[in-house]
């Protein structure tokens, strides 16, 4: 096997990558948030407000994404008629 081969969670299955990736995420979440609170310093302002901002909106994303390429919820159908301008008076 190539080192280009090689990914980080070849060996896991996919339960565990999802829990490793969730926990991860919110442990810096987590982290941010402490950091911000209690005026910890240990992180740079722009890094901590980035962390803050963009991680809820694109775990929402990736969640409701997810849900759908996994088969767990489907995007809505369209009514019939729906949404359509027609050209007729």
């Amino acid at each position: 096997m190539r080192h280009s081969d090689h990914f980080v969670f070849d060996s896991l299955r996919c339960e565990t990558r999802l829990v490793w990736s969730v926990s991860r995420t919110l442990l810096v979440y987590g982290f941010s948030l402490a950091n911000r609170r209690f005026s910890l310093g240990l992180l740079p302002r722009p890094a901590e407000q980035i962390v803050v901002v963009l991680v809820p909106p694109l775990a929402l994303m990736f969640l409701v994404l997810g849900a759908i390429f996994l088969g767990i919820a489907t995007p809505p159908k369209r009514r019939h008629g729906a949404g359509r301008r027609s050209c007729r008076s």
